[in-house]
């Protein structure tokens, strides 16, 4: 597989990483009693309301121009008025932790996609339809971990939660230690 392909692959995963992490903090903010999200109409799929001039079109077009082996990015961050939680830090907890936790499972969903996809014939007309969902399952993986993973240490928590959860995941995809 050439770059290109590998970039029009990795743009899928990545739209996704980082538009339903933000899509969940509103949602969990807005469940919990805080519209501003929802009203700023920020709690959508679309992925215009959610571009960040830094994380969604600099940082990973400098990451493709460089040729770099990963692309990152992120979205704009949804806004919250923790004022508005009923709650209050056990709904600020919930509303924050929704996002990681909404990459992990897409992480989860994923890797379960990538074995299902694995023992697929390579040829003929179902390879050519099969392996690049192979290929965005796996992306999709190391996408959404590398999120977790920059969150949690941005967050402090990173050998609590993220290091064994990384471990278990690259052993579902056959990586060896």
């Amino acid at each position: 597989m050439n770059q290109v392909q590998s970039i029009i692959l990795m743009i899928l995963p990545l739209m996704l990483a980082v538009i339903l992490h933000e899509v969940s903090h509103g949602w969990v903010a807005e469940k919990l009693g805080d519209p501003t999200a929802r009203l700023l109409g920020r709690i959508t799929l679309n992925p215009i309301p959610h571009i960040d001039l830094f994380g969604t079109i600099l940082v990973p077009g400098i990451l493709i121009l460089t040729h770099a082996p990963f692309l990152i990015g992120w979205a704009k961050p949804v806004p919250v008025n923790f004022a508005n939680l009923r709650g209050g830090r056990r709904s600020m907890a919930l509303v924050a932790v929704s996002g990681p936790a909404t990459n992990f499972i897409l992480a989860a969903i994923s890797s379960i996609i990538f074995h299902l996809t694995s023992g697929s014939t390579t040829s003929g007309i179902s390879g050519s339809v099969i392996l690049p969902f192979h290929a965005m399952a796996a992306y999709s993986v190391l996408i959404n971990l590398v999120l977790i993973v920059l969150l949690f240490i941005v967050s402090d928590m990173w050998s609590y939660i993220v290091s064994p959860v990384i471990y278990v995941f690259l052993r579902i995809l056959g990586m060896k230690f």
